[in-house]
């Protein structure tokens, strides 16, 4: 996964040092300055989680059993990000800073969802994989089965035994809950796994029936099947809405930026 500390710019301070002692006359660079200082702490705070959480988060392709046990952390971190997004948007800009200020509480609120997203990713991630863990070996004996098997009756159970246990699989898959992003992906899947199933059991009646034509038709179906790329697609769509959303953070970030950069030039100094 793409990391996502980097989209969050931490701080927009026109200038360094603490405000000056604000007048009847403050001028309106003062005013903005002030602001931006005020809400670049907070965001100093909320860079602090998007980097926990990224820090954790790259762990994962070095340790992928460690991620469920990371969900607790990422929901506080999350929270934490929600509070301080809430605590954002109560800020009240100077008039020259209202266009900064809604950058700044959309970045807040990217931010959040992402670490959302993030947080559902560590749980359903564990979760899937368990649930796939039979997958292989359920194929494995299939094939053992069906080269051992003597008779059409046999290698019938052996069909049966393997629509059960991929029947199964996608029943726990659909039990569990996907992020947004990957729901196409989760959906995709079931239907695969659910199509394996049906066939397999229209092979094994097929062979109990003695219909070698019929069965040696749906054996091919099944074959077809297990070449489908279908799912592969689907995540891969999963995974490029989850780096459009890293991208839309990325080009928040950019607009601040522009934004800061025009008040530091236009605002007049008094």
């Amino acid at each position: 996964m793409v990391c996502i500390a980097a989209a969050l710019i931490a701080a927009v301070l026109l200038g360094s040092g603490k405000p000056k002692k604000q007048t009847a006359k403050e001028t309106r660079r003062t005013a903005v300055a002030g602001y931006i200082i005020r809400v670049g702490r907070i965001q100093i705070g909320m860079a602090k989680q998007v980097r926990a959480i990224d820090a954790s988060y790259k762990k994962f392709a070095s340790s992928p059993q460690s991620l469920k046990a990371r969900v607790t952390t990422y929901r506080k971190a999350q929270q934490t990000l929600s509070d301080l997004r809430d605590e954002l948007k109560l800020v009240v800009p100077p008039p020259d800073a209202r266009k900064l200020h809604r950058l700044v509480v959309r970045l807040a609120d990217e931010n959040v969802v992402m670490a959302g997203v993030v947080t559902s990713l560590a749980a359903y991630l564990p979760a899937l994989s368990a649930a796939e863990a039979p997958l292989a070996p359920s194929v494995a004996r299939l094939r053992t089965g069906i080269r051992s098997s003597k008779t059409a009756r046999r290698q019938a159970v052996a069909f049966e035994t393997y629509a059960a246990e991929t029947g199964s699989v996608a029943s726990r898959i659909e039990r569990i809950t996907p992020p947004a992003d990957f729901a196409g992906a989760r959906a995709a899947e079931l239907r695969h796994l659910q199509r394996l199933a049906a066939v397999a059991h229209q092979i094994a009646d097929a062979l109990r029936h003695k219909q070698p034509a019929q069965a040696q038709k749906r054996v091919a179906d099944l074959s077809k099947l297990e070449a489908d790329t279908s799912v592969v697609r689907a995540q891969r769509v999963g995974a490029l809405a989850y780096n459009a959303r890293l991208g839309k953070i990325a080009e928040t970030a950019k607009e601040i930026e522009v934004e800061r950069r025009r008040l530091e030039k236009k605002v007049p100094a008094s």
